[in-house]
């Protein structure tokens, strides 16, 4: 359902600029969205609205590098003279199937029968000089040489190769919190605060109401508001390929910021985004944020 909040939205307001200044027209440049009052440019860094998140549910774990994980190599320790016996555990977990080997490096003594298993991706080592199993889950794994492998003069080093896909990052999460946001023309970019772009463009918009007329009875009062549609993909920082759709609002402010018969109104445009996060083979959020308003002009009040 969650996927079709931004068509919703849009259709809410097009019903709403019924006898409205205004109305629904094709995307076009930044610089005219609202001729009558002024430029409005949603330009800018969004942050997530008081007490909620910025998207609402997404994928935050990284998997590293490619669907197969990535290689890791480290030390599976010493084979002893005499001990047929091993095991040991992997640094990153879960193991890629089919990936794991263990081999025998060069002997430190003279030389034996070399060691070089690997997984059959049902967690059974087989190959040369022994047998053994790895729980790709866990990382744990064990190694049993044959009886012509193991003479008193073998001393060997044993290296662990294999790739896994361990999430990384603080508690293996990636946070998104700030949407920075660059509008020109039709086109959008929006890059997450993990570094991630998503590009795509700003459809149809609207303009609703009309501006209040600046008087020295006005204090915070809301007037016009424009609603532009958007749409931008891109890969997340957790490798997920992400669908956004939904609009940007800004909504004309007029407000004194000074008392007094020559007061000051300031005329500001508040900037929001709201949508909808969508995942392929993934999770759907919601979207909701705001920038900083764009202060658009300020005039003696009569």
């Amino acid at each position: 359902m969650k996927a079709l909040i931004g068509s919703i939205t849009f259709g809410a307001v097009v019903a709403l600029t019924a006898g409205c200044e205004g109305g629904w027209q094709a995307g076009g440049s930044a610089q005219n969205w609202n001729e009558s009052s002024g430029e409005v440019n949603f330009t800018g860094r969004y942050k997530p609205l008081p007490n909620k998140y910025l998207v609402s549910d997404y994928s935050s774990y990284i998997p590293l590098g490619t669907a197969g994980g990535v290689a890791f190599t480290q030390s599976g320790g010493s084979i002893i003279p005499g001990q047929a016996a091993y095991a040991g555990i992997v640094d990153h977990q879960p193991v890629v199937p089919g990936t794991f080997t263990l081999k025998a490096l060069a002997p430190k003594t003279v030389t034996g029968v070399a060691v070089n298993l690997k997984d059959d991706g049902k967690g059974v080592l087989t190959g040369t000089g022994g047998t053994g199993t790895i729980d790709v889950n866990t990382g744990a794994w064990t190694l049993l040489l044959n009886a012509a492998n193991t003479p008193p003069d073998l001393t060997r080093d044993l290296a662990v190769g294999y790739s896994a896909t361990e999430p990384t990052g603080p508690g293996g999460t990636v946070i998104v919190y700030t949407f920075d946001v660059q509008s020109l023309g039709n086109t959008l970019e929006i890059r997450d605060n993990n570094g991630s772009v998503y590009k795509g463009a700003l459809g149809a918009y609207a303009t609703l109401g009309t501006a209040p007329a600046a008087t020295n009875s006005l204090s915070g009062q809301g007037g016009q508001t424009v609603v532009a549609q958007f749409e931008a993909k891109g890969v997340s920082a957790a490798g997920m390929n992400v669908e956004m759709t939904g609009n940007f609002q800004a909504q004309l402010i007029v407000q004194t910021i000074s008392t007094g018969t020559n007061g000051v109104q300031a005329q500001t445009w508040s900037r929001a985004i709201h949508g909808t996060w969508v995942e392929t083979g993934g999770k759907t959020g919601d979207i909701d944020g705001a920038a900083d308003p764009i202060v658009m002009q300020g005039a003696a009040a009569q």
